[in-house]
């Protein structure tokens, strides 16, 4: 090269932080990186900026309290076009299916950056579950340049798409979670003091956080997770609660006071990494954990109807339980084993790659600009 290409970052959210993270180290040898953050989740990505000691060039801070999504995306797509004015790039990178990846996918479009796409091919094929998620990815891979898949099984939907420059790589989230492994390892007496007070050897991990879940369903997951409390009381069940209002209150009126519940403020990513490694069984709604789970051979309960990362379900790591109290219920007695009480350990090989997606990203970006 004649001279240091030019690739933009765009982030906004601390899934994204984690997942670029390992791309951004393998390209900034060779690459100018420009990180721009628009701070959709303001408190969650200064946590991950400050773990991995970046600093982005631009931040955009375009949250305001109870904004719609439509302003939301206004903003960002604004702020990116005037930096975009001022400065010229080779190229785009966006990770997954935010708005803030969304936005920066069709920024890079108007002004005819070539526009690179991470974790690209997850479909539910319902644009209502994940909401606004689905119909974001849909609409990146209709102006994406180069598409990296995580999986095979997401390959397969982008090639039925008649998409060209796709690569499987696997997901980069399994590179960060080897860099996070390892500083965790590291300081692991520092962690358990933290958490000393829940019993980590026989601990369920939860989480609820999705846009589209609807209150009768929140309930219902809430009344089977204080039955499963009630009836195993040798179990630890650890719940950071997310800032969603609607979230937090029912959480608080159905599962505080519990002995064996640990409600808590949501976590900085180091410390749930923490209890996901310490963890056996982890019970959630999201799609970020689903591919970290089986990083550290953890089974999941996923809180939701449908999902995009299929590739769990079929290797017999994630169980799709829905919203039904019962269907819940049945899952969870189903990894115990009855002899014990202790959950059942289970063989799989990780659907969602080997920790080097980065290194195969950066040689595909490396002869797309020979």
């Amino acid at each position: 090269m004649s001279r240091k290409r030019k690739i933009g970052f765009v982030f906004g959210t601390r899934p994204e932080i984690i997942k670029l993270y390992p791309v951004y180290k393998a390209l900034m040898v060779d690459y100018e990186c420009i990180l721009i953050s628009t701070g959709q989740q303001k408190q969650l990505s200064r946590q991950m900026l400050d773990f991995f000691e970046i600093t982005p060039d631009y931040d955009l801070d375009v949250m305001k309290e109870n904004q719609t999504l439509s302003s939301l995306s206004s903003k960002i797509i604004n702020e990116l076009e005037s930096i975009f004015s001022r400065i010229t790039l080779d190229g785009i990178i966006v990770q997954g299916d935010t708005n803030s990846a969304f936005c920066g996918a069709l920024s890079g479009f108007y002004n005819e950056i070539p526009v690179i796409h991470i974790e690209a091919g997850l479909r539910s094929f319902d644009l209502k579950s994940p909401f606004p998620e689905e119909a974001n990815r849909l609409m990146i891979s209709a102006i994406s340049t180069i598409d990296f898949a995580p999986t095979e099984h997401a390959l397969r939907n982008l090639l039925s798409q008649k998409k060209e420059n796709t690569y499987n790589v696997g997901n980069t989230v399994v590179d960060a979670l080897s860099l996070i492994r390892n500083i965790i390892n590291d300081n692991k007496t520092h962690y358990k003091n933290k958490f000393s007070h829940i019993q980590l050897n026989r601990l369920v991990l939860i989480t609820i956080h999705r846009r589209e879940l609807k209150r009768v369903n929140l309930i219902e997951i809430l009344e089977a997770i204080k039955e499963l409390a009630l009836k195993n009381n040798d179990i630890s069940f650890a719940f950071p609660v997310h800032f969603t209002p609607k979230v937090r209150k029912d959480v608080i009126r159905v599962l505080d006071g519990l002995s064996n519940v640990y409600l808590t403020e949501p976590l900085p990513y180091d410390e749930m990494i923490f209890l996901m490694m310490e963890s056996a069984l982890i019970m959630t709604d999201s799609g970020g954990i689903q591919e970290e789970a089986p990083a550290f051979k953890k089974p999941v309960i996923v809180l939701r109807n449908k999902t995009e990362r299929q590739e769990g379900i079929d290797e017999g790591i994630a169980f799709l339980a829905g919203y039904e109290k019962q269907q819940i219920i049945k899952y969870f007695e189903s990894l115990i084993d009855n002899r014990s009480t202790v959950f059942q350990k289970r063989k799989f090989k990780n659907p969602y790659g080997d920790g080097k997606a980065s290194e195969r990203i950066k040689k595909v970006i490396d002869d797309f600009f020979i």
